[in-house]
């Protein structure tokens, strides 16, 4: 297994993702090259003892990947062990199960991680509003109420007439204020009329056009 040797690559990775087991914590971080061979890198701090104790800790979780981590690790991923005192008493094969634990672990860490990045990619997308989504509508809702009513035709750039939108409401609008006989710009703005299906020279409900 490859080994981190520049500082960097070691900051770099301690932003990742952290498993925490007795003998070490386990700090993971996916690169961009997915096919390349997975890299490993060992901490022991000055307060985890003297110089002899470190360095028995840095060759017992050196084995340990050694032997196992080409078989546990995942490509394309920088791992790098920070070892703890417990390290210097523990058994060899608790070493190895935990390191098999942490780097399942990992694992799950980065996934969810990759979710989650793609689920908030996928609110990005251009909207039936424009480039801003239906985000953008809401932003214009929000700030009319601090600074008055806002012409969302304009603002969201809907032209549409009622008769051409599918999705538009057909419970509020010019049809029902005609057969209800009450104007829906007096009413308030009902849940299942949205901002930017009122359009040009169509009032909103409960706002009045600028």
């Amino acid at each position: 297994m490859e080994r981190l040797t520049k500082r960097a690559e070691f900051l770099a990775v301690a932003r990742g993702s952290r498993s925490a087991r007795r003998a070490f914590v386990l700090q993971a971080l996916g690169r961009s090259e997915a096919d390349t061979p997975p890299r490993a890198g060992f901490t022991v701090t000055k307060k985890v003892g003297n110089a002899v104790e470190r360095n028995r800790i840095r060759r017992r979780l050196r084995e340990v990947v050694r032997l196992h981590g080409m078989a546990l690790a995942d490509p394309g991923t920088d791992y790098v062990l920070v070892g703890r005192r417990e390290a210097l008493s523990l058994p060899f094969a608790a070493l190895v199960e935990d390191f098999a634990s942490a780097i399942r672990q990992a694992r799950k860490q980065r996934r969810k991680a990759e979710a989650r990045a793609g689920a908030r990619a996928g609110h990005r997308g251009h909207g039936r509003f424009g480039s801003g989504g239906y985000g953008r509508a809401k932003f214009l809702v929000a700030r009319s109420k601090r600074t008055g009513p806002v012409r969302f035709d304009r603002a969201i750039g809907s032209s549409n007439a009622w008769s051409g939108r599918s999705e538009a409401c057909t419970t509020h609008g010019p049809a029902a204020d005609r057969r209800s006989g009450i104007r829906s710009d007096r009413i308030p703005l009902p849940s299942c009329c949205d901002a930017g299906l009122f359009p040009i020279g169509v009032p909103r409900p409960g706002r009045a056009l600028l």
